[in-house]
């Protein structure tokens, strides 16, 4: 059976599961799919669609979210997968939710938790370093022998029921609330142009196009801005910084014990 795994992963620790996923799953040949940047592929020559993004807020990322919505899945097979660093919440639900909208049939859904690499979390000293852990590992290898399983009585002709996420109330009264106080937000953005090389490094990593190059500084919409942190984690300067953030906190590529344990 032939796969591929539309993924939406900004520093890196989601793209690191999906090869894992790809590594150990083995009745499905992925290919991957980079929402930001890839060439959208024509997904008539796959029977298994993947998606995969990190958690922002409790939900999926905006990027992925949105392009889930606008997606004509013409009744094929699909799971859903995300990463997160301190709460999944209701990530799964709405992906599976926005899929099934889309004519998409997800037979399997997965969350894995990983090192944090949101920079307010990590600035206040919740790393979560040590994840997955070895139970996070044996149910990660789980979810992904059930769908090569599933995969395996598909191809012989057999049928299953797609699968059922619950949403948590909890989870979207406690988001609702903090959105409130904007502990969701980002904050203004600016630049220590003392340090900042000029290198758009920035620009070319925002998911939003919301920023720009100006004489030689990035200059920040913040209509656009979803507040994913990548401006500010891929810096290789350090030189953007909010109200609440500057020069702590940063994230720029998977945990060197994340890439261990998932080799």
């Amino acid at each position: 059976m032939k796969g591929i795994i539309c993924y939406f992963s900004l520093t890196g620790n989601t793209k690191l599961a999906c090869e894992y996923i790809d590594k150990k799953i083995s009745n499905v040949t992925f290919e991957y799919y980079d929402i930001t940047t890839d060439e959208e592929p024509n997904f008539s020559a796959y029977d298994l669609i993947g998606f995969a993004t990190y958690t922002d807020f409790f939900e999926p990322g905006q990027l992925m979210k949105t392009y889930m919505q606008n997606f004509n899945g013409d009744g094929k097979l699909a799971f859903v997968f995300n990463t997160y660093g301190q709460m999944s919440g209701n990530t799964l639900f709405t992906m599976a939710q926005t899929a099934k909208s889309s004519n998409l049939k997800v037979i399997e859904a997965y969350s894995l938790h990983v090192p944090e690499n949101y920079p307010p979390l990590i600035k206040n000293g919740t790393t979560n370093e040590e994840y997955p852990r070895n139970n996070d590992l044996e149910s990660f290898n789980e979810f992904i022998t059930n769908l090569n399983s599933k995969v395996t009585q598909l191809s012989n002709g057999g049928t299953i029921t797609e699968k059922n996420i619950k949403k948590s109330i909890f989870i979207s009264v406690t988001k609702k609330l903090l959105s409130i106080i904007n502990m969701d937000k980002m904050g203004v953005k600016n630049v220590h142009k003392d340090q900042c090389t000029g290198c758009g490094i920035c620009a070319s990593v925002c998911p939003y196009d919301a920023i720009s190059m100006v004489d030689g500084y990035p200059k920040f919409d913040e209509s656009k801005c979803e507040s994913c942190f990548a401006c500010y984690n891929m810096c290789p300067t350090k030189s953007i910084y909010t109200p609440k953030l500057d020069g702590v906190g940063h994230y720029n590529k998977p945990h060197k014990n994340l890439i261990e344990k998932l080799k």
